[in-house]
């Protein structure tokens, strides 16, 4: 449990660029046995030791179906209306979201008040006119290209059902959606 929440801080401190603040917590609050065993088993020091606790997964949401229709307002308006989504920021140097107060109601399992506000710091939404998904196909992940597409970054894999999310941007846009976690 202690080193969920270590994950979530430190990904929050790298996605503001506070990389020295994050290297001192790193430093100062892993006891010495940890670090020296996490060092020594991965042969790594300190100034990589960062990227054990960055994530590599998104959550991403698309349609089933191919659309062809561009909803990227609608869905910003009505995600916002809903509080779903917050103010605008960046998030690896693209235009994202913050996440809004209701976004936890959406996922399960839900992250209690403490918990929430700690994972939901460290995450940005980005809305993309056009972006792929990865289904399983017959013997092998399929990439597939898909309009309307949002995008879960800089969480861990926490979530195991996102239906509420995808009835919600079904609502929206008319569209059936599917969501996925995915590895970068």
């Amino acid at each position: 449990m202690k080193h969920v929440i270590l994950i979530f801080f430190l990904n929050f401190l790298y996605s503001k660029n506070i990389n020295s603040k994050a290297d001192n917590f790193i430093t100062n609050t892993l006891d010495k046995e940890h670090i020296n065993s996490t060092l020594t088993h991965k042969n790594k020091s300190i100034s990589t030791l960062k990227k054990d606790y960055m994530s590599d997964y998104v959550l991403k949401f698309w349609p089933k179906e191919n659309v062809t229709e561009i909803k990227t307002d609608k869905i910003i308006s009505q995600l916002t209306k809903s509080n779903i989504i917050g103010e605008t920021t960046e998030f690896w140097g693209k235009p994202a979201f913050k996440p809004g107060k209701e976004i936890n109601s959406f996922f399960e399992p839900k992250l209690n008040d403490e918990w929430a506000e700690i994972y939901f710091s460290t995450i940005a939404i980005i809305i993309s006119e056009s972006d792929y998904g990865v289904i399983q196909g017959n013997e092998d992940f399929e990439y597939i290209d898909r309009k309307n597409v949002i995008s879960i970054k800089g969480g861990e894999a926490t979530f195991e059902k996102w239906n509420l999310m995808c009835e919600k941007l079904k609502e929206i846009t008319g569209d059936e959606y599917q969501g996925g976690w995915e590895i970068l």
